[in-house]
């Protein structure tokens, strides 16, 4: 796993796939909180003197922002083949974590650089 590998293009397909994927009404929220995590995680990095993975995860966002038209492009297109709603998708794909895993989880990802 390469800084690039892991922090620019974790950010920005992971940003990507929420923007293609998500419900019109669940692309607000979930989109802003996911931004600030990596936000936070890209302050965190640079904070720890690891300004390359701080570095591509800004580099990420911005490909996002830069990228927007063709994302919302590819979004039209999965939009309109889609069979079940988030609702249904959720109840298959989504665990209810507290939230303390996840701040333990993304304390650990600035810590080491690395996931899990």
């Amino acid at each position: 796993y390469t800084n690039k590998r892991v922090y620019y293009n974790g950010c920005k397909n992971y940003l990507s796939l929420l923007l293609t994927n998500l419900e019109t009404s669940n692309i607000l929220k979930m989109v802003l909180i996911h931004s600030l995590v990596w936000i936070i995680a890209g302050i965190g990095m640079l904070l720890k003197g690891k300004f390359s993975a701080g570095l591509y995860i800004f580099k990420g966002l911005y490909y996002v922002l830069k990228n927007i038209t063709p994302i919302l492009d590819k979004r039209k297109k999965v939009q309109s083949k889609r069979v079940i709603n988030d609702n249904e998708l959720f109840k298959i794909v989504l665990k209810s974590p507290k939230i303390s895993y996840y701040l333990k989880r993304l304390i650990h990802y600035v810590r080491t650089g690395r996931h899990g």
